[in-house]
């Protein structure tokens, strides 16, 4: 049985938890024995029951010096109980922190094969309010760790170009896996019948997205005239 430990720095509503969840609930488990190491945690948003679970309280998304040893040290002690044969991260605090922790385990442990594999969840570089110094501080590190990362996982063909373009790993390493969509959500409605719902016109174009409202995800765009 293959182990694996998925590490996230929060579970809160996204795709990439998600996407981290239905992982460690899905795989086949006559193959593989998923843990799920996780930071901060909405309460009632999603209930990581049922997985084994490892809650680090001292990994957050803001940078601490004090906060972030304390993360590394207890992910290294995990990690070190665990065994795993792959450590994926998700999300940049969780995918640095998580990847140095297993690095330095498979370097202590060489005779154990884990691969470390980082998926990043989307577009990184930009659309999140970091200033200049900041963000290339950040690339900087990505750089740097991707130095001990095995392979990447990228959610759409862009973010693959943007990482390479931006030095993260080398194309051999980077794989595209597009996140599903669960289409079981009962009947949906003919076309004529949602626009005469929302009161829109038969020959108007629409164009429509689903996401968070947040400055990433460019839903601010629709606000603005057209050129």
């Amino acid at each position: 049985m293959i182990k694996i430990v998925q590490i996230i720095t929060r579970l809160e509503l996204g795709g990439s938890t998600e996407t981290v969840l239905l992982l460690c609930k899905r795989l086949n488990p006559d193959k593989f024995k998923v843990h799920l190491i996780y930071g901060r945690s909405l309460e009632n948003e999603f209930d990581p029951s049922g997985i084994s679970s490892y809650h680090v309280r001292a990994l957050k998304r803001n940078i601490s010096l004090i906060s972030d040893w304390k993360a590394f040290a207890e992910i290294y002690r995990l990690i070190g109980k665990i065994g795993p044969d792959i450590v994926q991260t998700n999300t940049s605090k969780a995918g640095i922190i998580g990847r140095w922790a297993a690095w330095l385990y498979r370097r202590n442990h060489p005779l154990n094969k884990l691969r470390i594999i980082h998926m990043p969840h989307g577009h990184i570089f930009y659309g999140y309010g970091f200033g200049r110094a900041r963000m290339a501080l950040f690339k900087f590190i990505e750089r740097i760790t991707a130095r001990v990362t095995d392979n990447f996982i990228a959610i759409t063909e862009g973010e693959k170009r943007e990482s390479l373009a931006e030095g993260i790993g080398k194309p051999g390493q980077w794989t595209v896996i597009h996140s599903d969509v669960d289409c079981r959500v009962g009947r949906v409605k003919p076309k004529n019948e949602q626009r005469t719902a929302l009161s829109i016109p038969a020959d108007s174009l629409v164009i429509g997205t689903v996401a968070r409202l947040e400055q990433v995800k460019g839903v601010d765009f629709s606000s603005r005239p057209p050129r």
